[in-house]
C-alpha cells in the first residue's frame, strides 16, 4: 500500500504517474509527519484523511512503524528546501526511526562553487548542499539520490517488496543507530523542558497536562515510565507531609491505559502489583500483602512495584546513566 500527500499529484511537483496510479491520496499526511508518502506493507487500517482524532493517529502510526516514511525532493525543490530540512526531519523522527529523504535530479558545481540543479544555476553554494545532506544523516536520517524522476517508480516498487519481506519475518532485530547530533526543539522563552512536546503528542494529553506530568516526574524517562503503567493511578493516594499531592490532576486511569496502548504495550486487566514509594534506597513499606498501605513521604526519588511474588525496584536515571 502506498499513501501520498495530495500535493504530490500537482503539476510541476508531481510524482511519476506510475507512482500516483499505484497509490492513494491521503490528505494531511505531510502536515502530520513531514513526509510526502508512505510505503506500507499493511492493507489495514484503511486511511482516508489524517486528522487529530485518536483512530486516525493510531492508524497512521501503524503504517509508519511497519513501512517507510519518505520525503521526496526533486531539482530546485531540494535547493529551496535546504533551510527547512532540519524541521522536516524533526517532524518525521516523531513517527519513524528511519526518516528517508529521496532526492531525484543531477546536481553539479560551477566555477564559482554554486549548485547547478539540472541545467539551472542557483545562488546556493555546493558545500551548503553537501552540508545539508550530511546533517540529515548525522541527525538520524537516511537518503537516496536518483539521477532523474523516472527512477522513482522502480525505487518505490523495490522498497514495497522490501517492507513486505520485513512484515512476513517472524523475528525482527532492529538496531537503530544513535544520531551523532540531536535536534532539540526549543522556543524563545528558553523552555528548559522542550521534551514536553513528546508527552503532548500522546492521545488525550495536551500541553497543559504534559506540563503537569513533566513537573511531577522531572525527566522524559520518568514521565514515560509513569505514563506506561496503569497501576500508577494509585499514586493519587500518595501525599507529602504537608498534606499536598502533586499528582497530575488530569491524568486518570483512562489516560494511563491510552498512553500504554499508544506505546505499544499490552494492557493487562486485574494486575496485582501494589505501588509504594521510597526515598533513595530506604523502603518506606516492605509489606508483601496485596492490600495497599498508603505511605506518607516528603521527597521521592524512585518507585517500586510490590507483589506477592517479588519486590522490584526501578532504578533512578543516575543509576541507569540516562542523559536526562
Amino acid at each position: 500500500m502506498l499513501y501520498y500527500d495530495p500535493t504530490e499529484s500537482r503539476s510541476g511537483t508531481r510524482l511519476p504517474d506510475t507512482v500516483i496510479r499505484s497509490g492513494v491520496a491521503l490528505p494531511g499526511l505531510e502536515k502530520a509527519t513531514g513526509a510526502d508518502f508512505i510505503i506500507s506493507p499493511l492493507s489495514e487500517p484503511k486511511l482516508t484523511e489524517i486528522t487529530a482524532s485518536r483512530p486516525s493517529q493510531i492508524g497512521l502510526r501503524k503504517h509508519t512503524e511497519a513501512g517507510l516514511l519518505v520525503q521526496r525532493k526533486s531539482g530546485l525543490d531540494l535547493i529551496s528546501s535546504i533551510p527547512d530540512l532540519s524541521n522536516i526531519l524533526a517532524k518525521m523522527l516523531d513517527w519513524t526511526m528511519y526518516p528517508w529523504l529521496l532526492v531525484a535530479g543531477e546536481y553539479k558545481i560551477n566555477k564559482q562553487g554554486k549548485v547547478i540543479a539540472g541545467e539551472r544555476e542557483t545562488e546556493w553554494g555546493y558545500n551548503s548542499l553537501l552540508g545539508a545532506l550530511e546533517d540529515w544523516q548525522l541527525r538520524g536520517g537516511y537518503y537516496t539520490i536518483l539521477c532523474k524522476d523516472s527512477l522513482i517508480g522502480p525505487w518505490v516498487a523495490r522498497w514495497h517488496d522490501k517492507v513486505d519481506v520485513f512484515k512476513d519475518q517472524s523475528d525482527k532485530i532492529i538496531l537503530p543507530r544513535k544520531p551523532t547530533q540531536t535536534i532539540t526543539v526549543s522556543n524563545s522563552n528558553g523552555d528548559d523542558m522542550p521534551w514536553r512536546a513528546t508527552l503532548a503528542s500522546f492521545p488525550g494529553i495536551g500541553i497543559e497536562t504534559a506540563t503537569a506530568v513533566a513537573n511531577y516526574c522531572g525527566t522524559l524517562a520518568d514521565s514515560l515510565v509513569f505514563l506506561s503503567d496503569q497501576n500508577n493511578i494509585r499514586l493519587k493516594e500518595v501525599v507529602s507531609e504537608d498534606g499536598k499531592n502533586a499528582y497530575p490532576k488530569n491524568v486518570g486511569l483512562a489516560k494511563l491505559v491510552d498512553a500504554r496502548q499508544w506505546l505499544g504495550l499490552e494492557v493487562v486487566d486485574g494486575q496485582q502489583e501494589v505501588l509504594t514509594r521510597i526515598i533513595g534506597d530506604k523502603v518506606i513499606s516492605k509489606t508483601k500483602e496485596k492490600k495497599y498501605k498508603k505511605p506518607t513521604v516528603k521527597g521521592v526519588d524512585d518507585v517500586i512495584v510490590q507483589s506477592d511474588k517479588a519486590l522490584i525496584r526501578v532504578a533512578s536515571d543516575d543509576e541507569l546513566g540516562l542523559p536526562y
